[in-house]
């Protein structure tokens, strides 16, 4: 806003001198104050949350959940979801946006690096503070990907119209030439909604339902690992949590059958080795609730 207030200020005034650069650097600073007034309040819940986050736990430490190689492909696992046809538009999608990219930040540098350095800056934070690189972190990107996709679409559009065309008509046959190829981006994209949407992040209702449907009225539910909190806390208060064999055993002595319930199976073997191996030899694996989120799936066994 102080940035367009003086543009307009400069149109007005022509022989006003150079037009002022302060108009963006006073928004950030503005921006700045204002964030540290909302946030303030949670900066000392947010520096225990962030000092717990990244505790390194050697036991229970999934090693590739700190790599950024396995971040990038997990990203691209989620946008192409195993479809070749999707991945290879995934790909083109990636040179449109970089072509949007480098057309930007030669109009507009400034707007357009910002996003740019976010993506390495927090990057570089997460490997400093050891924190796990989810994708999570780097969703406020996003906008900007897109942003870039589509002015990246514009741009090869209103060129490719160029080569072929002459004449003065060229720049609205490249303008109408982008909407065009946008709209079969925004199309394209409606297809991968059923596939985003059919399945809930991580089906916990679907495996709570499913055992409270089949137990019989003698019989031990519990969880292990991450899903406990879930359903410690909001799924099945009344569910046993377990975080060792003992435990486990004691709940199989109750006498009838004992079920098993834990998700991202592999921080639950790094974690619970030993719950893992029993569960794998003494119980049988009844379902699988699968999820949208990678390793997330809720597995469920019972007692042999």
């Amino acid at each position: 806003v102080i940035y367009s207030r003086q543009r307009s200020s400069r149109q007005r005034n022509p022989g006003s001198g150079a037009e002022p650069r302060s108009g963006p650097w006073l928004g950030f600073g503005l921006g700045g104050v204002l964030t540290l007034i909302c946030y303030g309040p949670l900066i000392p819940q947010m520096v225990v949350a962030f000092g717990n986050a990244s505790a390194v736990d050697p036991e229970g430490e999934v090693t590739e959940w700190k790599n950024p190689i396995w971040t990038a492909v997990e990203t691209l696992q989620s946008l192409g979801q195993g479809d070749p046809l999707i991945l290879m538009g995934v790909a083109v999608g990636g040179v449109l946006a970089l072509v949007g990219a480098i057309s930007l930040c030669r109009r507009h540098p400034l707007f357009a690096l910002i996003p740019l350095i976010h993506v390495p800056l927090t990057l570089g934070v997460l490997i400093v503070g050891s924190f796990r690189i989810w994708p999570r972190y780097f969703f406020v990107d996003a906008g900007f990907a897109i942003l870039y996709l589509v002015h990246g679409t514009f741009v090869v559009s209103r060129t490719a119209t160029t080569l072929r065309r002459r004449g003065e008509r060229r720049d609205l046959h490249g303008h109408w030439a982008g909407v065009a190829a946008t709209l079969v981006i925004v199309f394209g994209s409606l297809f991968l909604l059923p596939r985003t949407y059919q399945l809930p992040k991580q089906d916990f209702v679907g495996a709570r339902d499913f055992i409270e449907s089949v137990r019989g009225p003698d019989d031990s539910v519990a969880s292990v690992g991450l899903a406990s909190t879930s359903y410690s806390t909001y799924y099945a208060p009344d569910w046993e949590i377990v975080e060792d064999l003992n435990q486990l055993d004691q709940l199989r002595s109750r006498g009838g059958s004992t079920w098993l319930v834990y998700s991202f199976p592999k921080h639950t073997t790094a974690k619970y080795p030993e719950v893992v191996d029993s569960a794998e030899s003494d119980f049988e694996l009844v379902e699988t609730f699968w999820g949208t989120l990678g390793d997330g799936q809720v597995l469920v066994f019972r007692s042999r």
